[in-house]
């Protein structure tokens, strides 16, 4: 997890989505998924990273 914001540090999801990802329909994982990249690029880069 990342800090207090409770996403998973490897695919930026909640425990809420990572919860009830089984049971998502397609387009809610797409969805889900384009939420986790728009969550990924608002975190700062760490140093090093391109």
């Amino acid at each position: 997890m990342i800090g207090d914001s409770q996403l998973c540090v490897g695919c930026f999801r909640t425990l809420g989505e990572i919860a009830r990802w089984s049971s998502m329909s397609p387009d809610q994982r797409r969805k889900t998924n384009d939420q986790c990249h728009l969550r990924r690029s608002r975190l700062p880069k760490a140093e090093g990273d391109q």
